[in-house]
């Protein structure tokens, strides 16, 4: 099947690409009817300028052919999908950047030369194909026309996959509970098209009827919670880091936001925005530059109170302009400047950061040894797939071990009963091998750690084995910092209290998600090897109606509910 729906999408990829060169064809028949010899010399002259364009054509689209299967290869080692809406993070991103780690890590070079190489050759036998000189052969005019109705029923059928409907569009091209068919059976061109058309319409989000929501509600569980009575309101510092993106997690959306449309819109029941209210001082530390993705202005139109990026921490500490690569400096100045804020504070305080030791180019290291290089056992080298496996290794060790520097301070000082510290990730580190026959939920898992000061470990109820997912995060510290809270929970719950919704017991990633039971993969789900483990037995087992229709739901909740406090909210405050 992989093959066939490879073949269904090139097919129906080269039919577009080729029919310009097709309707050529089928105009060239005008000329039939045209006895007079000057139509038959201008014809030679046509004839000969199709040859060289229709050559010059299908060189072009050979070296596109060619560079989108490289950049395919590349991009589904990386990233395990086919090319998707994060391949324009290259347009709205740090281009600059972007392109000289791609320079320095793949073989752009050698890929470029045999697409020039490819393309000549792919000139040259056209041109030779179109030389030929070929006997003509005489059919009947009504078998004529019977053949020409037959070739253009084929080639509408080789457009649309079908003749009757659309069989290989996006929202129905999967056709494996394999992931990775999937992804692989995608011709790269149709892929980055289908992405191209999702960037776009995410621009502008439509107007959502509350009732839509009501009745996701009602399939799911409610979007809304509020927190417990207690005496700890607002009585902490919080501090959350995320080891190299927000979306999801600060914002509450499956879509980039900050550099758009709505850039400017102040987003209706962040985490911002709630504590915000109980009178915390928020403050943003980025060791890169805000100017990424606009984060620095977004958080400001969010009410952030301040805002510190790779400039602040240069001025600040001049030493870290030694450190500073594509994407930002060293994460040890974010960590010294976060510990002064916390010290100075006269206020409740949440700072969010987002650290960039661990991003590539994989340049950071530790000032001690932290790897003996020469100790490293080749097994685990080969479980990279970048041939700097030894500057990816130091530089994910380096970020680890200043995150750690960080804590002990905490730890040692008077900060340690008044600040809780939550930190993950906003991926794994990708440039490792994963195995899907038994890491489904492995290769989109990330770490979660939580410190908390003492007095606050009495009430808690915890299990180390409890699933969960980023939709947990801020539930959990809303219920340990506030007060008689509402807050959009979006499915997620308290971690450390005792389980009161079973249906909220899960861990959700846009391509997989799990339960204490498995981990579920489009239509079929997976045992895990044992309740202490997410690694799974491959063996796959038949959902029931609600796990099978789950991941689709959700997404679409999450999406509609963005939609609804993007456009809705923002019409019912401006008619107010």
């Amino acid at each position: 099947m992989v093959y066939v729906y490879g073949l269904g999408h090139d097919m129906r990829t080269f039919s577009a690409i080729f029919l310009p060169l097709f309707l050529c064809g089928l105009f060239s028949y005008i000329s039939l009817v045209f006895k007079d010899r000057k139509y038959h010399a201008m014809g030679g002259v046509i004839a000969k300028f199709y040859i060289y364009f229709s050559s010059f054509y299908i060189a072009f689209i050979a070296s596109v052919v060619l560079i989108s299967a490289f950049i395919y290869y590349y991009y589904f080692q990386l990233y395990a999908s086919k090319i998707d809406i994060f391949i324009f993070g290259l347009k709205d991103d740090n281009t600059k950047a972007i392109l000289s780690i791609v320079f320095s890590d793949y073989p752009i070079i050698k890929a470029l030369l045999l697409a020039v190489i490819f393309s000549i050759f792919c000139f040259y036998l056209n041109i030779k194909i179109l030389s030929l000189k070929l006997e003509t052969i005489k059919v009947k005019f009504v078998f004529f026309i019977l053949l020409n109705i037959l070739l253009i029923y084929a080639y509408i059928v080789a457009l649309r996959g079908h003749f009757t409907y659309n069989a290989l569009r996006a929202s129905s091209y999967v056709f494996s509970t394999i992931k990775a068919f999937n992804e692989i059976s995608t011709n790269p061109l149709m892929a980055f098209s289908w992405a191209y058309k999702e960037y776009k319409n995410q621009q502008e989000f439509k107007s959502v009827d509350i009732k839509q929501l009501n009745q996701l509600e009602e399939k799911l569980f409610p979007m809304f919670d509020t927190t417990l009575t207690h005496q700890n309101h607002a009585k902490n510092h919080i501090y959350i880091n995320i080891m190299e993106s927000f979306n999801r997690l600060v914002f509450f959306s499956p879509n980039i936001i900050s550099n758009g449309l709505y850039q400017k819109e102040k987003l209706a029941f962040t985490p911002l925005q709630i504590y915000k209210n109980a009178g915390y001082k928020i403050v943003f530390v980025y060791s890169g530059n805000a100017s990424w993705y606009n984060l620095g202005n977004y958080f400001k139109n969010q009410g952030v109170d301040e805002i510190i990026d790779e400039n602040t921490l240069m001025q600040d500490f001049p030493q870290a302009k030694k450190t500073k690569h594509k994407y930002g400096i060293a994460d040890e100045f974010m960590y010294k400047k976060i510990y002064s804020i916390f010290e100075n504070a006269k206020n409740p305080t949440l700072v969010i950061s987002l650290s960039i030791s661990t991003h590539r180019p994989y340049i950071h290291k530790s000032k001690t040894q932290l790897i003996d290089e020469n100790a490293l056992d080749k097994k685990i080298l080969n479980q990279f797939i970048i041939g700097d496996s030894i500057g990816a290794l130091n530089a994910y060790a380096y970020a680890n071990d200043e995150f750690g520097k960080f804590l002990d301070r905490i730890k040692e000082s008077s900060l340690r009963e008044n600040i809780i510290i939550a930190a993950t990730g906003d991926h794994r580190f990708r440039d490792i091998k994963m195995d899907i026959k038994s890491q489904k939920a492995f290769a989109y898992s990330v770490p979660f750690y939580l410190y908390l000061p003492k007095y606050l470990k009495n009430d808690i109820y915890y299990d180390k084995n409890r699933v969960g997912s980023h939709k947990d995060i801020f539930p959990t510290l809303y219920n340990l910092t506030l007060s008689n809270t509402k807050y959009l929970s979006l499915g997620g719950r308290n971690m450390l209290a005792p389980i009161k919704n079973e249906k909220l017991e899960f861990g959700f990633n846009e391509l997989v998600w799990i339960d204490q039971n498995g981990v579920y993969d489009g239509n079929n789900g997976y045992y895990f090897e044992n309740n202490t483990s997410i690694k799974d037995t491959n063996k796959a087992f038949e959902l029931d109606l609600y796990h099978k229709n789950f991941s689709k739901k959700y997404k679409e909740l999450f999406q509609k509910q963005l939609n609804y406090r993007l456009v809705n909210l923002k019409t019912s405050n401006d008619s107010d």
